[in-house]
């Protein structure tokens, strides 16, 4: 596999080849905001003072290094692009929606040559959308990892080991098999394909699939038998794959609360970090009120529905002959209900009174 960039070596990159069209070969002397996971920042901005040390041209330029990582960057930027980062990395599956957006410049003519020649063919498709090139490959190994207790599972070339192992031994096997991230390997290591083509705007134009064949029944038939085992739990957070106590799974419930219910430090008044924009805060916030109010309208059917459920357990032990004993001695009302068959199976209605 040949060699990637580095971090070091993309922010140099970006920085004089005139990616974001703000760094020319006769210098740079204005401001450029970048976007890094949080565990980055230091080492970037370590970086970037070590380039503008090495590059006098460069010297005066204000570079600002703020904590927002790769899976969160996409999203902050089509919310607010011009209030956005000139400098960010993302995942490959948000290209697509990013230049649709008109969040990415195209990597200059120039530099593609030695963007394809530094990097695998695999990571380069990813920076490339219809025949434009987009951004610079960070790294080429993002996929799947398989961590196990080497004293349990004996072999772990194959599944079904793996997890017969965990049954034996009275263990746990972790994956999220209802997530079209990670169900994909099943049907690819079935043989099925998935591939879509995009224009050079960002819009999908067709997709090919071959999961509705042989192979993908192959691959459905593989998923149930692990879904089956004993051993099975359906997650992928690393961090909660152990056997955990009352106060973690109450932690584990409140998150689950809090991404159901959308109630998110936006409308709690908190800040993610104080580089947030206005545009994006404003927008989380009405993200939570509209996720609320269909919390609260789902939860009202909730209601509705019992309530209905259970007048209607009450209203068949209410006979004429009942009602008479209740409401007194009133030959009208007898002669009515005895007359008119259809009473007790007369649609009702319940309503909140509205405040």
């Amino acid at each position: 596999m040949k060699k990637f960039l580095s971090m070091l070596l993309a922010v140099a990159m970006l920085l004089t080849v005139c990616a974001f069209s703000v760094a020319e070969t006769t210098g740079f002397d204005g401001e450029i905001k970048v976007w890094v996971a949080d565990a980055a920042v230091e080492f970037t901005r370590a970086q970037i003072n070590a380039f503008k040390a090495a590059n006098a041209e460069y010297a005066n330029m204000t570079v600002t290094v703020e904590p927002m990582g790769e899976g969160d960057a996409a999203t902050a930027m089509i919310t607010d692009v011009e209030s956005g980062a000139d400098i960010y990395g993302f995942a490959q599956d948000q290209l697509s929606r990013l230049v649709a957006a008109g969040a990415l410049e195209e990597v200059a003519p120039d530099n593609v040559p030695l963007v394809t020649a530094e990097n695998d063919a695999g990571s380069v498709a990813a920076a490339t959308l219809g025949d434009v090139m987009y951004a610079y490959p960070l790294t080429s190994d993002n996929g799947y990892f398989l961590y196990y207790d080497k004293s349990v599972v004996t072999d772990p070339n194959t599944l079904e080991t793996i997890i017969a192992d965990c049954e034996k031994a009275g263990k746990g096997f972790y994956m999220e098999i209802n997530s079209g991230w990670y169900q994909t390997a099943f049907f690819f290591g079935a043989g099925c394909t998935l591939t879509y083509d995009v224009n050079n705007e960002g819009s999908l134009v067709a997709c090919h699939c071959d999961y509705a064949s042989e192979n993908g029944v192959k691959a459905l038939k593989a998923m149930i038998s692990v879904a089956k085992s004993p051993a099975f739990s359906n997650a992928s957070s690393a961090s909660n794959a152990t056997n955990i106590g009352i106060t973690e799974l109450l932690e584990i419930q409140m998150k689950m609360m809090e991404d159901i219910s959308g109630v998110n430090g936006a409308l709690q008044g908190k800040l993610d970090n104080t580089s947030m924009s206005g545009t994006l805060y404003n927008q989380q916030t009405q993200n939570s009120l509209t996720s609320l109010a269909d919390l609260m309208r789902c939860f009202e059917d909730f209601i509705m529905q019992g309530a209905e459920a259970d007048v209607s357990n009450i209203r068949q032990f209410y006979t004429p002959r009942r009602i008479e004993a209740i409401t007194g001695a009133h030959p009208g009302l007898a002669a009515t209900l005895r007359a008119d068959r259809n009473f007790f199976s007369t649609p009702f209605d319940i309503r909140f009174p509205t405040v």
